[in-house]
């Protein structure tokens, strides 16, 4: 009769985690008494490009005119690219040239100023985070 003998596995998982306990701390900062001050990520960061979200009060404005997409850019003062539609009556539109997250303020500060602009807000990764909905 062969036996077969598998690993120990509650022994390979201690080992395993108690190597982890050693690496984890170490991929935050933390003050004295114990404050996260790692830095957040960027939506520019995540995505390697800034964008914006857009809603005009008229439904039917439509971005892939070119003289409204550069009237737009305008009054943004930086040029825009339309990148696509959103659900909702949205648009996703993106600076041309690569811009920072004050730089990206800066832009949605100007289009708020629109009296057609119904809001414009940076488009960030948003994430469920569980729990029932009220």
């Amino acid at each position: 009769m062969k036996m077969h003998v598998l690993p120990n596995i509650p022994i390979s998982l201690s080992i395993l985690l108690t190597g982890a306990m050693g690496v984890l701390p170490a991929c935050t900062q933390r003050t004295q008494d114990g404050a996260d001050v790692t830095p957040p990520k960027s939506a520019t960061a995540v995505h390697g490009a800034a964008q914006l979200i857009i809603k005009f009060r008229d439904p039917d404005l439509d971005l892939s005119r070119s003289h409204f997409l550069e009237e737009i850019s305008r009054d943004a003062g930086a040029t825009l690219v339309h990148v696509r539609p959103m659900s909702g009556g949205a648009h996703v539109l993106r600076p041309k040239k690569p811009v920072d997250g004050v730089e990206l303020d800066r832009i949605i500060g100007q289009l708020r100023k629109r009296q057609d602009v119904e809001y414009v807000e940076p488009d960030r990764p948003m994430r469920h985070l569980g729990g029932a909905m009220q």
